[in-house]
Order: C-alpha cells, then sequence, then structure tokens
C-alpha cells in the first residue's frame, strides 16, 4: 500500500499543520474558560467574604 503524501499542493505539511491549528485553538479556548472561572470563583469569593465581614459587623 502506498503512504497518502505529506504535503498538500500548496507545500504545507499536512497533518502537522491541522494537529498545531487544532492544538492553538483548544489550548486559547481553554485558557479563556480557565480565566472566566477563575474570576467567576473570586468574584464569589469576594462577595462572600464582604457579607461575611459586614455581618460580623453588625453583630454586638
Amino acid at each position: 500500500m502506498k503512504k497518502p503524501p505529506l504535503t498538500r499542493k500548496d507545500g504545507f505539511l499536512q497533518p502537522y499543520n491541522a494537529l498545531f491549528t487544532n492544538y492553538f485553538l483548544a489550548s486559547a479556548f481553554l485558557a479563556l474558560a480557565a480565566f472566566l472561572s477563575l474570576l467567576s470563583l473570586a468574584s464569589i469569593f469576594c462577595s462572600l467574604a464582604i457579607s461575611l465581614s459586614f455581618n460580623c459587623n453588625s453583630s454586638p
């Protein structure tokens, strides 16, 4: 059996190029998702700490 050629007509390495673009898109998406989740966790923690500190200050 003949192996399929590694290059396309325009000269790019086909499997490596596709792997690189898919990996870049996936890593960018994962970084964005991690940043948003950390941001939401930080906002929840800050609001919880603020409410707890207000409750502690208001109690006699």
